[in-house]
This record gives structure tokens, sequence and C-alpha cells, in this order.
């Protein structure tokens, strides 16, 4: 800001002028900076445990005593990725079509916060969690800076105090401003909070919510004077409405959750704001505070009307579950909540009254036909008016050629029929059972392959299964196997561990399922679903212990382009050079030891490609990075002293 003075030489000189003192005017104020801005999203985090009597928030607390609190702050969908789609584009899964974890990709149309950003000069920064939101899965679209868990391949998640610690390196000396989304997953089951925090509190859940935000404070601090959004992207059950975790139901206790906005000096402070607030509703809400341009596609709006006194009215709330359908092979959960009215369809519509009855223990529909009726036809034209380019992605994107060809493998099965599927609320004792994750393993492999006897649709309990018999090396785990390939015949996370089991046997059968397994993806490439790399990879070891390595290296080449881990680089880097396509295998290998740089196998193998290049002097530098490891190595100073001796006897020939 500039402070003006009526007696300044300039307004004297100005004034002398006469008519000329227009153009002695000062010129306009620039704008002001824009600020720094920090996203936080808390993992599994409910409503009702941030703020309040529970006591487990201070560090949150204090920042929303500095900022706007939203008490009724809903999520669409109790899943990670799905969530954080809606979170970070401001569109409904209906429109953006990522209905789950682990198979779908954003789409490189959508547009993010982070992009909107980007393009405004903010350096962006993304640090993470959890697996779920590796840049593979397409949220990492505008981020300068995608810091994700997959890149260790032994890992699946951080702890708070090591993302916060990234957070912290990641903006130290950034470019300003900066814009940073922070994942922090802790909360989420396993409950295992480190000390003090597991001691201090009765329940493992709690426990992890207080450890989390204690993490939050330099984090927080670092970012006093930014524009702060603390969020979560759905909640925890914990037993209600029959569910331990979360991912099937969409009740307020997984969707409802806390959200607070701070920006010092230019929203009020310490504001509880009543009114309706949906994760949908985020990036709209920074793009106004920012004064940027609106996203045409958001389907969400500002929530400065919350603080600005424009009282409108709320916005219904739109919520899903496609993990029981795709899953566990139940129907998939549908609701929309208006008032104080929450109608969910799975094979018939509940409707649920939270004036009544808060916790929604009771449904109404059969007293209350009307209000039902009323109801569904309001989630229906919810669903219609908010329906996009993205959300129907399914067998109708197989081409004719490729599902015949899977046919004859028996690798298609007929999707289930419209009402056929049961009703998960219908199937609560097979859910307790699929969701006692603390279950003796070797009691909760015979519970599991129990359920799928009656059950073999429930392409999750097969997964389930064959990782609980695989821990406690199960001499079944071989027929689970096969009987999950048998049962899941489009599961390709299944049908790829099937290939690499029978290719370490040395099955007859191993080089057929393996292009079945191959004309599975290409077909789920088409739907723009995403391949779990435990299965490219397991893909990676069959090809390797079998006899159909020129088969599956094309596809190996397409199934593993963009992140991937390091072990499934290094086995793709084999195949290549198994294949003597020397230059990508090369490729392959320097990208791996980039990050593993003591990997003697990998020197070896780059050594060795490069020599079938003739490219000699690169092969003795890898050979020499190889001895700094294994000094000792008779076989590599052997081929280090015949590479010598080759590039003297070429030298020799250039010189005469």
């Amino acid at each position: 800001m500039h402070a003006h003075h009526h007696g300044s030489p300039l307004a004297l000189i100005c004034l002398a002028a006469g008519g000329l003192a227009a153009a002695c005017s000062t010129p306009p104020d620039p704008p002001p900076p824009r600020p720094n801005v920090l996203l936080i999203s808390l993992d599994t985090v409910r409503a009702d445990r941030v703020g309040g009597s529970a006591g487990l928030t201070p560090t949150l607390d204090e920042l929303a005593a500095g900022g706007v609190r939203f008490a009724n702050a809903y999520a669409s969908t109790p899943l990670t990725l799905p969530s954080h789609t809606v979170l970070l584009t401001g569109t409904e899964p209906l429109y953006n079509g990522v209905r789950n974890n682990g198979s779908y990709r954003v789409a490189d149309e959508l547009s993010t916060t982070a992009e909107h950003l980007q393009r405004a000069g903010y350096h962006t920064v993304a640090v993470l969690g959890s697996v779920v939101l590796d840049a593979r899965y397409g949220l990492d679209q505008g981020f300068a800076v995608y810091d994700e868990v997959g890149a260790d391949p032994d890992a699946s998640e951080r702890r708070a105090d090591e993302v916060v610690e990234r957070a912290l390196a990641a903006i130290d000396g950034a470019p300003e401003p900066w814009f940073l989304w922070v994942h922090l997953f802790d909360p989420h089951w396993p409950y295992q909070a480190p000390e003090p925090w597991s001691d201090q509190h009765e329940h493992p859940y709690d426990a992890e919510i207080a450890y989390t935000d204690a993490q939050l404070a330099p984090l927080l601090e670092r970012a006093s004077d930014a524009l702060v959004v603390v969020t979560a992207d759905h909640g925890e059950s914990l037993g209600e409405h029959g569910e331990r975790t979360h991912g099937m139901f969409v009740h307020d206790a997984t969707t409802r959750v806390p959200l607070i906005v701070r920006w010092p000096g230019q929203l009020p402070a310490g504001l509880d704001a009543a009114g309706v607030a949906r994760l949908l509703d985020v990036t709209p809400t920074l793009l106004d505070l920012l004064d940027l341009p609106a996203e045409p596609a958001a389907q969400g709006r500002s929530l400065r009307a919350h603080w600005e006194d424009d009282a409108q009215p709320d916005q219904p709330v739109y919520a899903e579950s496609y993990m029981p359908a795709e899953n566990l092979g139940l129907a998939p959960v549908h609701a929309l909540l208006r008032d104080e009215l929450r109608l969910v369809r799975t094979t018939r519509s509940r409707l649920y009254d939270r004036a009544e009855d808060p916790g929604e223990r009771r449904e109404v529909s059969g007293e209350r036909e009307s209000d039902t009726a009323t109801m569904l036809a309001a989630l229906e034209a919810y669903e219609h008016a908010h329906a996009g380019p993205w959300a129907q992605r399914g067998p109708d994107a197989m081409d004719a050629e490729t599902r015949q060809r899977l046919e004859a493998l028996g690798y298609v099965q007929a999707p289930l029929a419209a009402g056929q599927a049961a009703d998960p609320y219908d199937q609560l004792d097979f859910l307790d059972v699929v969701g006692n994750l603390d279950q003796d393993p070797e009691l909760r492999v015979e519970a599991l392959w129990g359920l799928l006897q009656e059950r073999p649709e429930a392409t999750h309990v097969w997964s389930f299964l064959i990782k609980a018999a695989f821990e406690i090396e199960s001499p079944r785990f071989p027929q689970f196997v096969e009987q999950a390939a048998i049962a899941q015949p489009d599961s390709f996370e299944l049908q790829a561990r099937w290939v690499w089991l029978l290719a370490g046997q040395d099955d007859p059968r191993a080089a057929d399922a393996l292009a079945g397994c191959m004309a599975l993806r290409t077909a789920q490439e088409a739907e723009g679903r995403v391949a779990e790399l435990s299965a490219v990879r397991a893909l990676a070891r069959a090809a390797l212990a079998g006899g159909a390595r020129a088969a599956a290296l094309p596809r190996l080449d397409s199934l593993a382009d963009g992140p991937m881990d390091a072990d499934l680089r290094f086995n793709r880097a084999l195949l290549r050079q198994l294949a003597e396509r020397w230059e990508p295998a090369a490729a392959d290998y320097e990208t791996f030891l980039a990050e593993h740089d003591d990997d003697l196998d990998a020197w070896i193998n780059l050594a060795s490609c490069r020599v079938r290049q003739d490219r000699l002097e690169q092969a003795v530098g890898a050979l020499d990075r190889a001895l700094l490891i294994a000094p000792d190595h008779a076989e590599l100073q052997h081929r280090r002293a015949t590479l010598d001796k080759a590039l003297g006897a070429r030298s020799g020939q250039q010189g005469q």
C-alpha cells in the first residue's frame, strides 16, 4: 500500500501545471500480491471429532478461532480418490466419472485447482500420505512438484510427521506465491498412533486424530499469513449402521466432514457458519477469493455468502458409493440430503428424518410415502442435471473384436442385471466378516473362504483371501488364486496374479492366460480404467518366469508408461534387455539407478546393454560403479579388463 500526502512536492508541481494536472496524477496502486494457499486434506476424519467437547484437536480449534468453521460440510463419497477428485475439480463423481479407489483416473480434460493456480503464477506443490492418490490416478495435473508415496515400492502410506516435514522442505525457499496441498492419512485404519497419543486416548481412532492434529502445528505456523483450507475426504463409521470403517454407506458418520477456511485480515475470525457446505464448493471458493476466473465446468459454488450475510438457500447434498458394487458384488449406494431429509437408494429407497432421528437409525419410507417419492424424484433430477462426459464407464466401451477374443478365453461374464445385486443394508453379517480386519489371519482365511462359497462375485473378498493366505503361507494359496481367476474373469488384478502363479509353475496354460489378461487390460484401458501397479508387477514377473516374454513386452511397455515404482521399472528393464531392446532397457536402468544407485545387478545389466550398443565408454562407467559396490567381484574385474583391451585396440586403430 502507498500513502499519499496532499502536501507532497509531486502534488504541488501538478497543481502549478494547471490543465496538465491529469497527466501528472499518481499511477494507481498495483494489485496486492496474491497470498500463499495451503490446502490440507485429512483422511478419514469425522466432523464430530474436530472442535466441540472432544478436545482432540487444539491445533485445528485455534485455526477455526481465526477463521470460518462450517458445521455442516459434506463429502460426495466416502472414498479417498473420488472424494479428492471432487475437492480438486469442483465436479461430482456423476460428472468426472471417478467412482472408486484404485481403478479410475481423472480425465486430462478436467481442470484442477492446481492448474487454475499455476496459470495465475503459483508454484504448485503436493505432498501426499497414501498411494491411493499417486500420480498415476491423475490428480497430479497442474502440480510442479507431486511428492507421492508410490515411488517407494515397499510403502503404502507415510506418517503425518514425515508428510509435514516434506511439505515444509518443499516450500522452504520456493518462489511465492505457492499453492501447497498436504494430505495426511493417519486416521485411516489401521489405527496405530505413536506414543504418547496412543496412551492418552481410550479409542485408537481418537489417538490418531489427536496425533495428526499435533503434527499440523508447524505447518500452520509457517502458513500464518496464507489462505488456509482444512477439510477431510470422508469420515469413519466406527460401527454405526453396521459398518466398521467407511466406503459402504453414506450417512453423516462417513460423509459429514470438518471444513475450516482462514485468511487473516480478509475473512471473519471465529465465525461458525450454519449453512450447508460441500467439498464440491472448495475449488470455486478458492478461485473466488483469489479473484480468478471461475471454472465453467464446476458444479459447486463459492461459499463467500456464508460470511457476508448474503443468505442463500442451501444446496442439496449428493452422495454415492460404488465400492459395494465394484468390490463386493452388491448394489451401489446413492443418496440425496435436502433440509433434514436424506433419501438413500440401493435396491430400494430408504428415507431418514434427521430432525427427529439425528443418527439416522430408523428409516421412515413406509410411513412417509409422499416424502419418499418427492425425494427420490429430486435425487433422479440431481443425477440427470449433474451427469458428465466421463460418468458412463463400462462394458459398452469394449469393442466387439476385443470382447470376442475375451469370450473365447473365458474372460467376460455378463454384468448383473438391474436389481439383481443384493442390497448392502441386507448384508450386514457379510460386511462384518469382510470388515473384520483385526481377526486372526488363519481364522480370517476360513471366514473369507466361507463367504466366497456363497458370493463368488465379491471381487475384493477374493483379494482379501489371497493376501491373507499368502501371509500365513497357506498350502491352499495356489488353489485360492486359481479359484479367484475363475470366479472373477474381468478382474485384471486377480487374472494377473493367476498368470504369475502359472508362469512360476511352468504351467502350459500360462501363455494363453497371459494373452487373455493382456486383452482384458486393453479393454479396460478403453474404459479409462487404471491398472493396479501390483497387477502390472505380477505380469512382468510372469513374463520373466515363463516363455511368453516377446508377447508380454509390448503390452507391458504401455501398461507401465507413466508413473511406476522401482520394482516394476527394474522388471521392465530386464524384459527389454531380454528382448534385445538395448536403448529402452538402458534408459529404464538409468532411471532406476537414479534412486537406487547401490543396486549391483542394475549396474551390471546397464553395462551389458551399453556393450551391445558398442558404447564402451559408458559400459566402463557402469562397471566402475558396480566395482565400487563389489570390489572383489572376480567376474566384474575380468569384464573390466576385457573392456580396457577393447578400448585400447579401438584407440590404436583410430591412431593409424
